[in-house]
């Protein structure tokens, strides 16, 4: 998905960033966020259970425990 709506968001220069935290409830947050280079920005959260079954990717599982998830659109970078 990233690799088709990359080139589509740099040509109108927004950029997709993502928050990832825990709720209150112990379920993982995840936070959508839209930039665009004049400024504006929108954003999106959701909450999801921790999901405990087989084994996970190992960038996923860095990126699930950091707090900040950068998917820049002119370079993919995971923090």
């Amino acid at each position: 998905i990233n690799d088709a709506i990359k080139p589509i968001l740099a040509k109108h220069r927004f950029a997709l960033s993502f928050r990832v935290g825990q709720a209150t409830d112990g379920k993982i947050t995840v936070t959508g966020i839209l930039s665009h280079a004049e400024g504006h920005q929108e954003e999106t959260t959701i909450s999801l259970p921790h999901d405990s079954t087989g084994s996970k990717n190992a960038s996923l599982i860095a990126c699930t425990q950091a707090s900040t998830c950068h998917c820049d659109v002119l370079s993919t970078q995971v923090m």
